[in-house]
């Protein structure tokens, strides 16, 4: 082997114990999923995956599944009752049994059966005091010891899945340990298994062993605190980093020194967000933080850290391989490393992120790849020359 490639190689997998490649495939080119491909709506809520490979979105106007070339509609039948219970849909959940649950605005719950094509209802009833806590299901989520969690437009709903009896928790003013607002955006499990609750009037951390619940709220005289109470979206970078998508700007709260850094967007400033109301977050295979606003998206490479790059992703009716609009509602990432992205009213992106920077060397070539040491924060740039 040649002396040379023999010794970068060598280098390079000491640098993999402690370093990070910085290359990301950062010229991104978006696909597009229309009511022209078959999409009974272009305004998109949620999208998951299921066990089978399917894609299944979340539109105003009914639930679609996709199958990689052809789109299938769901929609509510007056006159069946195994049909699913509203055509506005709003959230979407595949569980650890591979049950696909469905929120619907004003109509519960839905749990799909495969078999049949069809769906159980879960309706909300104030005449049942186990029944879910209303009808308007915002986001579905699973607790570590397999409970499906629902947040609703009046309180919190969680219930085993093979029970019909949802235990409700909303706020009491009268209790400062109960949950800070009934109308539930957003929930995320963190790493340790803690649901964090994103309301319309602040976060709230759920202590799963007595029910309780830790409240975080704003403070408009200090800057460490909240950007703003009306929280949309939650996500998790590391073990100690929660990120907060609000209305006004974007946070990540470090639970070791229960701090806040805002994030705040700057018109003229491409090392900002794009705008400050944040409508999706989602963390990719690389550790890097795709966010969701109302004009675009933002990624950022190494987010929490000293080192953070800045990328943006726009509407640009030159390029037919840019965002298909620019208000993003939702992201989903699959294990093929597919980002998929919901826009209001410009229907479904996907972008691959496993494709490599460079090109396909042929011959003699020559790569060069950047490192980060993470011990000093310097950047190395190797020469790599390949025979082929």
């Amino acid at each position: 082997m040649n002396f040379k490639i023999y010794f970068i190689l060598n280098v390079i997998c000491c640098l993999s114990f402690f370093s990070e490649v910085t290359c990301r495939n950062n010229s991104v080119k978006f696909e597009h999923l229309s009511t022209k491909q078959g999409l009974s709506h272009n305004r998109i809520f949620d999208i998951v995956k299921d066990s089978t490979g399917f894609m299944w979105f979340a539109t105003l106007n009914g639930l679609n599944r996709f199958d990689g070339y052809n789109v299938k509609s769901f929609k509510h039948h007056l006159l069946d009752s195994t049909s699913i219970s509203e055509n506005f849909i709003e959230a979407l959940f595949v569980d650890n049994e591979s049950n696909l649950w469905v929120g619907t605005n004003f109509k519960g719950l839905n749990k799909y059966n495969p078999e049949y094509e069809s769906f159980t209802r879960y309706d909300y009833n104030p005449d049942i005091p186990n029944s879910i806590a209303d009808g308007s299901i915002h986001v579905i989520n699973q607790l570590h010891d397999g409970q499906i969690i629902v947040g609703t437009n009046n309180g919190l709903s969680i219930f085993s899945s093979h029970e019909v009896n949802f235990k409700n928790y909303r706020n009491n003013k009268s209790d400062s340990l109960s949950l800070v607002n009934n109308e539930v955006n957003d929930i995320l499990i963190a790493k340790d298994g803690t649901p964090w609750i994103g309301t319309s009037n602040g976060i709230s951390v759920m202590n799963l062993k007595n029910n309780t619940f830790k409240n975080i709220t704003q403070n408009s005289e200090d800057k460490s605190t909240l950007s703003d109470d009306y929280v949309l979206c939650l996500t998790q970078t590391s073990d100690h980093l929660i990120w907060i998508g609000t209305i006004n700007g974007l946070n990540c709260y470090n639970t070791l020194t229960e701090t806040f850094t805002q994030y705040i967007h700057h018109s003229g400033n491409k090392n900002s967000i794009s705008n400050n109301y944040v409508h999706a977050l989602q963390v990719d295979s690389l550790g890097d933080l795709w966010i969701g606003t109302i004009n675009g998206i933002t990624k950022i490479v190494n987010p929490g850290s000293d080192n953070e790059i800045y990328y943006q992703y726009n509407y640009n009716s030159a390029n037919p391989n840019s965002l298909s609009g620019n208000k993003v509602s939702c992201f989903y990432l699959d294990q093929q490393d597919l980002m998929w992205m919901g826009t209001i009213n410009h229907g479904v992106n996907k972008c691959y992120l496993g494709e490599y920077v460079f090109e396909n060397v042929k011959h003699l070539a020559t790569i060069f790849i950047v490192y980060r040491t993470a011990l000093y924060g310097r950047y190395m740039k190797i020469e790599m020359e390949i025979y082929g």
